[in-house]
């Protein structure tokens, strides 16, 4: 993608695939994310792209998403945060990205609802390990950071 671009060129790319994150467009999102395109915008239902790919799935997009500060923990209109999707879709490495990326594993959903709840709802068993273990780790390096500076 050399060269210069019109603006509406911009627009039709960032359309196509509703922000190229559903349509698992590496290329496209890196570009748009080095024209500065606003990386924690969302849509009508409150989905981030950060949400989007995180149910489409697509490992590269997520570590720019990241990359450029995409918040982690950011809620759609029903309560979700992409760690809910990306639990319900059974993705492992997706979901470690989100967890090391600050991610709260014991996030709410307006049904009171967490990412392990929706595994367990979708019979994603072996998810829940991973959910678990980073929530007893963030406890763990807390605890063990307040001990070093206390």
């Amino acid at each position: 993608m050399d060269g210069c671009v019109s603006n509406l060129m911009v627009c039709n790319l960032a359309c196509r695939g509703s922000w190229a994150c559903s349509a698992r467009q590496a290329e496209i999102v890196e570009f748009l994310l080095q024209l500065g395109v606003p990386v924690n915008d969302t849509g009508d239902a409150g989905w981030s792209p950060l949400h989007t790919v995180a149910s489409a799935g697509q490992d590269e997009i997520i570590k720019a998403l990241l990359g450029k500060c995409a918040q982690v923990n950011a809620v759609s209109q029903n309560g979700c945060t992409p760690l809910h999707y990306t639990a319900s879709k059974n993705r492992h490495e997706i979901a470690a990205m989100l967890l090391e990326g600050g991610a709260d594993s014991a996030a709410e959903d307006h049904c009171e609802a967490t990412a392990t709840h929706r595994a367990a709802a979708k019979g994603n068993l072996k998810m829940i390990p991973i959910l678990l273990y980073y929530r007893t780790s963030t406890n763990i390096q807390t605890l063990r950071v307040t001990l070093l500076y206390t």
